[in-house]
């Protein structure tokens, strides 16, 4: 242990001096580093999420709820700064807290505790009965607030009211609706009053970097950055005239708690503990230079590593390195830090600063979520202030990639993504997702001629047959046209082939699919928002074919389970038992026929030309 080296005084050149690059140049300028790692600064914003072209009157309303949460936590940061916004997720991390919202609680799960989560909101509470004339119990909720801290969760409602019908007999059986959106800067003042009256009445909130500091005294911070030689240095800084950044650290957010190595390394100038963090994140949330940007990322990624840890929430891995392996120790990994260093800048090559964040989901989450793992990577520009968040929602509708060009929106995303329940983060795919319906139906439509009426739901935006929480068939179909379809037939064994774009891997066969008059065409669809992979089908639900999925998706609205209860399908659906109804015809007929299509989208928003007939989709066969 006497070889390794021990943390000693900050060094105040390690951001600039090691001949990291970052650099803060205008968005019309060259960006060359950002370039050979594939970051580019036409990538999408939230903006294009929030006001979407493809999006229709009829998808608005829920739209709108998908975005809200993402939509408060950005103007939150805008409005109290990227000092608010760091603290808060150290807070969400210390106390455990996820972002839940109250919709789903009401509208999914009937929660027997939404009565009293909404008077917690300051709610009024109507009457509006008919018992008198034979009617039902009706009630209703006026919300004056739309967050609360209980419990380990922070309910937030998007709604302004909330219907509950009373239904007889027993069991009790509460019916509710929403309606109304909830003002987003009045919800931004909710969530500040709520957070700070929590965090006041918090004891480990107050023990919080004490517990922090204990920890740093046994997993060591050893600041490597400073201890790269003169000669490694000088060869990184003259090579093609640019500075380097390599690694990438690691951080697994699951519901295991702290493991692997006894050593922690940091790049950067040091650790700021305690409000100091918060406080230096806040002064350089729009750094002038590439020394104030490299402060910035440095400080951000102590954020990322810190906060995991004082919550006791977390393990991660730090500092995977070409040629090392984690349980080197901590002088062996920065001997072999610097000679990679100096190789990759001969080569003249460019490995960016990452931090991927691993979520799985744990108890009732992991029973009744679809996405069944979040893989986020998030790499800041070393040539710009933006921050890029590649997000993989591994079972779920929609991958996306999305650029961050301040440090409020880059922590708001990451708050949304890590710091929130899966159905919550899931919006954002969902968002994603609901684009690429969009883009396939228009597209059927316009090249095939298919009247809208044919496609069943579209005219009310609820297109295929899915529950509340968005579980079932994505798009039905009733054909003519198209009299044929040519779909590829990727081996099942090869999901790489099947998610990927066409000529990634070889050349897949093809086969004709021809349709027969009042065929209903069962639609599975993935999409890629900058990525060239979709995500792939479930393995546990879609995978074995679409046929064994709808009969399974049947016997669930038979059995009345898992949210498939017809009654309430017919109330979240009103053209639900029209569907169910064309889907028995087709069955009985031998009429039905199973695809699964894919929408790749560049990483600017607009169609991936050069997929398919130029369209952006391609066609697998999902019998």
């Amino acid at each position: 242990m006497a070889d390794i080296p021990k943390m000693g005084t900050p060094c105040a050149t390690c951001v600039d001096g090691l001949a990291i690059p970052f650099d803060v140049k205008p968005d019309n300028a060259p960006h060359p580093v950002d370039e050979r790692l594939g970051l580019y600064s036409d990538t999408v914003t939230t903006d294009w999420l929030f006001d979407n072209q493809w999006i229709t009157p009829a998808r608005k309303e829920q739209h709108a709820r998908n975005a809200f949460l993402l939509k408060v936590l950005e103007q939150f940061g805008n409005t109290y700064g990227a000092e608010k916004l760091a603290e808060m997720r150290a807070f969400l991390y210390t106390e455990d807290y996820r972002f839940v919202c109250l919709d789903d609680e009401l509208l999914i799960d009937a929660n027997v505790q939404a009565s009293q989560v909404l008077r917690e909101l300051n709610s009024q509470f109507i009457d509006i009965s008919t018992r008198s004339t034979g009617g039902k119990d009706i009630g209703e909720y006026h919300l004056n607030d739309n967050f609360l801290f209980a419990d380990n969760r922070i309910f937030y409602a998007t709604c302004t009211r909330a219907r509950m019908e009373m239904n007889d007999p027993s069991p009790l059986v509460v019916d509710w609706s929403i309606s109304g959106h909830f003002d987003i800067t009045a919800a931004v003042q909710a969530l500040k009053r709520r957070y700070e009256a929590a965090q006041a009445s918090s004891k480990r909130w107050t023990r919080f970097w004490g517990g922090v500091e204990a920890a740093l005294a046994i997993a060591m911070v050893i600041p490597l950055v400073g201890q790269f030689s003169a000669a490694a240095r000088g060869t990184i800084a003259a090579v093609r005239g640019a500075k380097y950044a390599f690694y990438a650290i690691e951080t697994a957010l699951t519901a295991n708690m702290l493991v692997d190595g006894s050593t922690k390394v940091i790049n950067g100038e040091g650790l700021d503990l305690g409000e100091a963090l918060f406080k230096r994140i806040g002064a350089l949330a729009d750094p002038k230079d590439g020394v104030q940007r490299g402060a910035q990322a440095f400080m951000v990624v102590n954020l990322l590593m810190l906060a995991p840890l004082a919550g006791q929430t977390a393990k991660w891995a730090l500092l995977r390195f070409p040629g090392t392996s984690r349980s080197m120790a901590a002088y062996e990994v920065a001997r072999e830090i610097e000679k990679a260093a100096a190789r990759y800048a001969r080569q003249g090559e460019a490995v960016g600063l990452t931090v991927n964040i691993v979520r799985t989901p744990g108890g009732m989450e992991a029973v009744s979520s679809s996405i069944s793992r979040i893989d986020t990577r998030l790499t800041p520009s070393l040539d710009t202030r933006n921050w890029f968040h590649q997000i993989e929602f591994i079972g779920g509708v929609a991958h996306v990639n999305l650029r961050a060009p301040t440090l409020q929106s880059n922590l708001a995303l990451l708050i949304h993504t890590s710091g929130s329940s899966f159905r919550v983060a899931g919006r954002v795919s969902k968002m994603v997702g609901d684009v690429g319906e969009e883009i396939l139906t228009q597209m059927i439509m316009r090249e095939y001629g298919v009247p809208a009426k044919n496609i069943l739901g579209y005219s009310r935006g609820k297109l295929g047959l899915n529950n509340a929480s968005g579980q079932g068939l994505d798009i039905l179909v009733r054909v003519p046209p198209p009299p044929s379809l040519t779909v590829r037939n990727p081996d099942p064994a090869n999901q790489a082939v099947r998610n990927g774009i066409e000529g990634s891997h070889g050349t897949t066969p093809t086969t004709e699919m021809t349709f027969q008059p009042d065929t209903l065409l069962v639609i599975e669809l993935k999409t890629t928002l900058g990525g060239q992979v979709t995500p792939g089908l479930s393995k546990a639900t879609q995978q074995p074919g679409g046929e064994k999925d709808l009969k399974r998706i049947l016997k669930l609205i038979n059995d009345r389970k898992s949210g498939w209860d017809p009654s309430k399908m017919q109330a979240f659906d009103s053209e639900f038992n029209n569907k169910r109804l064309a889907i028995q015809r087709a069955v009985e007929n031998e009429r039905i026929e199973f695809v699964h299509a894919q929408v790749f989208l560049k990483r600017d928003g607009s169609i991936n030309t050069t997929v398919g007939n130029n369209n952006g989709i391609q066609w697998n066969n999902w019998k």
